[in-house]
């Protein structure tokens, strides 16, 4: 969502404030607490906010229970809660930093210990709009895919060499993957907006920027995606 400034409302909060709350809601969702709030004060309570947002298409209600509603962000949240408040960059920057991240996510596809591979790149948001020189970040979509078929243990042991701890689950390995491409992919800099939703989804122009041509090479799980993994 490069276009977003701080002064703008969304759903009737400020938009920082927008921005952060949604994060909350991403991933496998999360729950609105009754007599709890995450909102600051003078913003309401969450429940109304949430219902704002389900409301504009920010976020979609997954299920109730008896401590309060879950929330789940959909892909126009999820650009939302991914936004960075970045200073503009020109266009002859944007392109260089395309260039740097195709590049990164070669580099990343050809390292055959990493558990996926980034199929596809997506460019989108106002890198698009020829009539602007100033942006205010890179907007990329990653359809990232497993390398091979998830096996417990073997997933276990890569996050364990990363350093990285989480609950037992292909859920949870699946989410830490997604951000372990994006954050390779993004580099060191902060331009650089990765989500791996697919910008098709939203409302908006897109163009493929990146295919991996050795994909016709790797097992079926990574040509076709698995279910929450791949577009």
């Amino acid at each position: 969502m490069s276009s977003l400034e701080k002064s703008d409302i969304v759903s009737g909060l400020p938009a920082p404030v927008a921005v952060t709350f949604v994060g909350h809601f991403q991933g496998a969702g999360g729950v609105a607490m009754h007599g709890q709030s995450l909102l600051g004060p003078g913003h309401g309570s969450d429940q109304e906010a949430l219902q704002r947002l389900e409301a504009d298409g920010y976020v979609q209600r997954i299920s109730d229970a008896q401590w309060g509603p879950s929330y789940q962000t959909t892909t126009k949240g999820n650009a939302l809660a991914n936004h960075r408040w970045t200073k503009p960059i020109t266009r002859k920057t944007a392109d260089r930093l395309l260039a740097d991240a195709v590049a990164r996510a070669e580099a990343f596809n050809a390292d055959d210990n990493r558990a996926t591979v980034i199929a596809r790149i997506r460019v989108f948001g106002s890198y698009l709009n020829p009539e602007k020189d100033r942006l205010g970040d890179l907007d990329l979509g990653l359809d990232v895919r497993l390398r091979r078929p998830y096996d417990q243990q073997a997933a276990f042991t890569y996050a364990n060499r990363a350093g990285v701890l989480y609950a037992d689950s292909l859920v949870d390995h699946e989410a830490w993957l997604r951000a372990e491409a994006a954050k390779a992919v993004r580099g060191p800099s902060r331009s650089i907006s990765p989500t791996t939703e697919n910008p098709a989804d939203l409302n908006g122009a897109w163009r493929d920027v990146y295919e991996f041509d050795g994909l016709t090479l790797l097992p079926e799980v990574a040509q076709r995606g698995a279910e929450h993994l791949g577009w």
